[in-house]
């Protein structure tokens, strides 16, 4: 079995700069600050200095040098620290603050140069086409024709630019009645008379026209509770049976006014029971049911803003298919 040997990240260098490696992982200015500091160590060892001077300045500056050279702190270089503490030496520990005359306007808006209407070269101007030497000239004729002027125009005229014909409009002059004249009076016409028996003819219905019956006189299913009679003047509710009397889920039902304009639709829910909720104009409606199955004659009755009794629809025979 195979030792995986965990090896520590390495810490994330500075890429945003190339530094050109001489010796290993020195870099070129880590080896000029080292020999920078043997070389002055070099020129301190052949002054003729006394001793307790030489040796301790050879040490210092050969010290500074490897330091400077491979001794960071903090993950920065020590000439960087050297740096920075010149600087915060000589930069300004004290700053004053003085009031201005004229205080600053922070909230005023940034002024915005005016923009000028790009110049135009005048010789691009002068220079016209000749279709707009003909527009010039035609805009110049029905001036002319407008204001009624009698001055001929100087411009030359082009045999090939429209004729304009403005036809002559004569002033209508009005005709007043000889004196003398009488407008003839024409007899009045004698009334026409209705015969007093009319012919009528009945047409007999396709379909049988039931009425709702009253909840006092009818007998709704016994496989449900009866409908809740309705409170609101103009509201109808009921139930929708069979012709055994068992209740009829999810039938159709469509009120139409007495136009023919579908005004409802609803439709029965578990118990057959349907009901709407806001209440009808007063008028005479007709109550369409459609149930898969089943035959219904439509119901008609009449909105005269009363209570308007519950309804029990029942179908007339069961389709067989």
């Amino acid at each position: 079995m195979q030792t995986v040997i965990e090896q520590e990240h390495p810490v994330p260098q500075q890429i945003s700069s190339y530094q050109f490696r001489l010796v290993g992982d020195m870099t070129l200015k880590q080896f000029s600050q080292l020999a920078g500091g043997i070389l002055i160590a070099l020129v301190l060892y052949a002054i003729p200095i006394p001793s307790f001077v030489k040796w301790p300045l050879i040490a210092f500056f050969v010290i500074m040098g490897i330091a400077l050279a491979f001794v960071p702190l903090k993950e920065r270089s020590l000439s960087t620290w050297i740096v920075i503490f010149f600087r915060s030496v000589y930069s300004p520990t004290r700053y004053w603050w003085k009031r201005t005359d004229k205080p600053h306007n922070y909230f005023q808006p940034e002024p915005t140069e005016a923009i000028l209407p790009p110049t135009f070269n005048q010789g691009v101007l002068d220079s016209s086409t000749p279709l707009e030497e003909k527009e010039v000239r035609f805009l110049s004729k029905i001036t002319k024709m407008a204001t009624g002027a009698a001055t001929v125009s100087s411009l030359e005229v082009n045999p090939d630019s429209p004729t304009i014909v403005v036809p002559q409009i004569t002033p209508i002059q009005s005709q007043q009645p000889q004196k003398g004249y009488q407008i003839p009076v024409l007899p009045p016409l004698p009334p026409k008379m209705k015969p007093i028996v009319e012919e009528t003819t009945t047409i007999s219905p396709l379909y049988r026209q039931s009425t709702p019956a009253s909840a006092g006189k009818v007998q709704f299913s016994s496989e449900s509770a009866p409908p809740n009679p309705p409170t609101i003047p103009n509201v109808i509710a009921g139930q929708v049976t069979d012709n055994q009397g068992k209740i009829i889920e999810g039938a159709i039902l469509e009120i139409k006014d007495g136009q023919n304009r579908p005004v409802r639709a609803l439709k029965t829910n578990k118990a057959g029971h349907f009901l709407i909720v806001t209440p009808l104009v007063n008028g005479k409606y007709q109550l369409l049911i459609e149930k898969e199955g089943f035959i219904f004659n439509p119901v008609e009755f009449e909105a005269q803003g009363k209570i308007i009794q519950s309804i029990l629809i029942k179908a007339n025979e069961h389709k067989t298919n």
